[in-house]
């Protein structure tokens, strides 16, 4: 889904990932920021709510979706997270690609509202 008015794509990440599931991710993540960044600037929410600590293998493809979305734009990407691990897997991993730009929540509201105070300043 992405939300024009605010300019946020988000995506739900669920269960245990393959090296095929990651793959795939990557190429539907690449399609999806491919078809809004001319736009303007944009931010991501990803829900990992229920998506666990995953495989050394996932992050590169995540690490990879994150630099191409900052290569075209994003402002900022909220993670929502509900596991220590999973929390403590992408902390580390956004941390080695720009971590003022990835923030952890534990629920969609305080996410949100980190995005468009993070996307319009002047707005909070």
């Amino acid at each position: 889904m992405f939300d024009a008015f605010v300019r946020i794509l988000e995506f739900d990440l669920i269960g245990l990932w393959t090296r095929e599931d990651i793959k795939g991710f990557c190429v539907e993540y690449e399609q999806r920021v491919g078809a809004i960044y001319e736009d303007g600037p944009f931010a991501t929410l990803v829900d990992m709510s229920e998506y666990p600590a995953q495989a050394d293998f996932t992050n590169t493809g995540h690490q990879s979706n994150m630099n191409f979305a900052i290569e075209r734009g994003l402002v900022c990407s909220a993670y929502i997270v509900s596991s220590a691990l999973t929390d403590l897997q992408m902390k580390r991993l956004t941390a080695e690609v720009d971590s003022e730009r990835f923030a952890h929540f534990q629920n969609r509201d305080d996410a949100i509202a980190w995005i468009k105070k993070t996307l319009d300043p002047a707005a909070s």
